[in-house]
């Protein structure tokens, strides 16, 4: 509930129309997709399995699949910084700590990637 509080508080504060508004399943909730929609905005939240409140046209629109593929891109990013980068369990404290951690494992996973992409890296050492 205090998640869709703080998203229409950021919304309102940043109003952009027709702009889309990507949201977990949480915040399929009818009120909060009302309020989205009547700031003018699209509403793209992951629609629950049983009881969607997400309107049809939304969810058959080629603008929702595009969003729902890019959702898994970061979900994956976000994913391999937890568990291969280490930020699951964090062993450093202060902020300024943390900020450098994650920054030089989003470094790492780029180099992966491009790494990946160019076939320079196989994942073996042999």
């Amino acid at each position: 509930m205090a998640e869709r509080e703080e998203s229409l508080k950021l919304l309102q504060a940043n109003v952009n129309p027709e702009a889309t508004v990507g949201e977990d399943r949480g915040c399929d909730v009818d009120k909060h997709v009302k309020a989205v929609r009547s700031l003018g905005m699209i509403p793209h939240m992951a629609a629950q399995c049983k009881g969607s409140t997400m309107p049809d046209d939304i969810c058959q629109s080629e603008g929702y699949a595009t969003s729902l593929k890019i959702r898994k891109r970061i979900e994956e990013v976000l994913g391999w910084i937890k568990t291969v980068g280490g930020m699951r369990k964090l062993k450093l404290v202060r902020r300024n700590k943390i900020s450098g951690q994650l920054r030089f494992i989003a470094a790492i996973y780029d180099l992966v990637c491009i790494g990946s992409l160019t076939g320079g890296w196989t994942g073996s050492r042999t």
